[in-house]
């Protein structure tokens, strides 16, 4: 969503997907998003294990 809207805003030749993938790596970087959040969401991406 910000993504896109920055892509709007400022003509980039980029798509907002991309802007916003790119965001998120920044902020994880600069620990504006604790980890924590994301080691959170792992588990809901597990598939089932098999027995």
């Amino acid at each position: 969503m910000i993504g896109e809207w920055l892509q709007e805003l400022l003509h980039l030749p980029i798509s907002g997907s991309m802007i916003g993938i790119i965001l998120l790596f920044i902020a994880l970087t600069c620990k504006i998003i604790p980890e924590k959040v994301t080691l959170g969401l792992e588990s809901d991406l597990e598939l089932p294990h098999k027995q």
